[in-house]
């Protein structure tokens, strides 16, 4: 197979970046609203959202060593096989009533997601180069690509699961639709996806002591940092907060991904903006407005005004948070060697993992004991007071030439 050219960039977007996100999209609603429905109000509502977060952490895990063993391109088409083979399983044990086990299976196909998602993004800068695209722009198209279709799959489940209930034959539906989806990446990746470099055995994912750029330093340590503040208070918006917090004030399913798609459209309005933007000489400034856009979502749900203020209020927060996501993708990719860059994004994957189990506990059970109204108001001053102590790590984090135009 030919390495991809710069016109198969658009091939690869639109076969595996596109349908992929349909997918995520779909289950990043479907999974948070049935947990939400089957255990509001009792003790394991904090332990089951937080085993859709575990699940994603068990394959970011395993991606190096997966990484080190096969290399990336059979890890990233082998992860998008067993999710697509675990969607059609658990499709077909929703149909005849087995939802437990269905929920379990699904939870493979998360693990197995996460695993190709490390391993593909790793692959970033070698395919940035062979595309003649600069790295920052590659993958800011690449999330653009993304939160498109995630918003998409977010409001097609949202209106596809109707009343949202745990027996509804719609939802049995929309897993087989996700699994035949996921059987078209993992056919995609076979044609698309560059082949490994050949490198010496052990060299893979691995650290190297005669690379100049060694994976820890201080940026690289203060980059994690960040980005286990974010997911700490941001990541249980979305599987905990906001849809328990809909459901006990009688909103619909429908609300809930009308919010999660308008959410995607704004990433997307502000990566297309973040396009022509000099991020070089902004970045900090990218940064701060961004983690601002944060305290901003929780103020919103909190106050928690009609259907359309929430979809309209959610698209403008998402569009500040927006750059932030090529920005510490690309500062991360650049921060160390290639050898270190598997570790490295599994490191910053599993510090996100891990911070949003902890956030998910501790905000799942003060939502238990106290309500879900005010555990978004504790979050939302903690998060204010984490967005005063970011301010002097910005500089550190994103020096002036992280987002420059130079390709890997």
């Amino acid at each position: 197979m030919n390495p991809p050219t710069p016109h198969q960039a658009l091939a690869l977007r639109s076969l595996v970046v596109l349908p992929g996100a349909l997918v995520e999209g779909a289950l990043a609603v479907v999974l948070p609203w049935l947990v939400a429905r089957a255990s509001l109000g009792t003790t394991w509502l904090g332990l089951l959202s937080a085993l859709l977060v575990a699940a994603a952490l068990v394959g970011t895990l395993a991606a190096p060593l997966a990484t080190k063993l096969w290399g990336a391109r059979r890890v990233v088409q082998g992860g998008a096989v067993v999710s697509a083979a675990s969607l059609g399983v658990a499709a077909a044990l929703w149909f005849v009533g087995f939802v437990a086990s269905a929920f379990v299976v699904a939870l493979i196909a998360i693990a197995a997601d996460g695993m190709a998602d490390v391993a593909f993004s790793a692959r970033a800068p070698v395919m940035a180069r062979l595309a003649k695209a600069p790295l920052m722009q590659f993958t800011s198209a690449n999330w653009l690509w993304s939160v498109c279709g995630v918003a998409l799959g977010s409001a097609l489940a949202g209106i596809t699961m109707g009343d949202g209930t745990l027996d509804s034959p719609s939802i049995a539906w929309l897993a087989a639709g996700t699994a035949v989806l996921a059987l078209l990446v993992a056919t995609a990746l076979a044609v698309l996806m560059p082949r490994d470099a050949r490198i010496p055995h052990g060299i893979r994912g691995v650290l190297v002591i005669h690379s100049r750029r060694g994976l820890w330093n201080q940026r690289t340590v203060l980059l994690l940092v960040l980005i286990a503040g974010m997911s700490f208070f941001y990541g249980p918006v979305d599987n905990l907060l906001a849809p328990a917090h809909l459901a006990s004030n009688n909103r619909e399913a429908s609300t809930f991904g009308a919010i999660m798609a308008a959410g995607a459209v704004g990433l997307a309005a502000g990566l297309f903006l973040t396009q022509s933007m000099r991020t070089d000489r902004h970045g900090r400034a990218l940064l701060l407005v961004g983690l601002a856009g944060i305290v901003g979502q929780f103020a919103l749900l909190w106050w928690l005004p009609s259907d359309l203020t929430l979809v309209v209020v959610s698209f403008v927060t998402a569009a500040l948070f927006a750059p932030l996501l090529p920005l510490l993708e690309s500062s991360a990719l650049k921060a160390v060697a290639s050898t270190h860059r598997t570790l490295l994004l599994a490191a910053a994957a599993t510090a996100a993992s891990l911070a949003d189990l902890a956030g998910t506990a501790v905000f799942g059970t003060l939502a238990s004991a106290a309500g879900t109204g005010s555990a978004l108001g504790v979050a939302a001053v903690l998060a204010g007071l984490g967005f005063l102590v970011a301010l002097p790590m910005a500089k550190r984090v994103i020096p002036p030439r992280t987002c420059s135009n130079s390709t890997i």
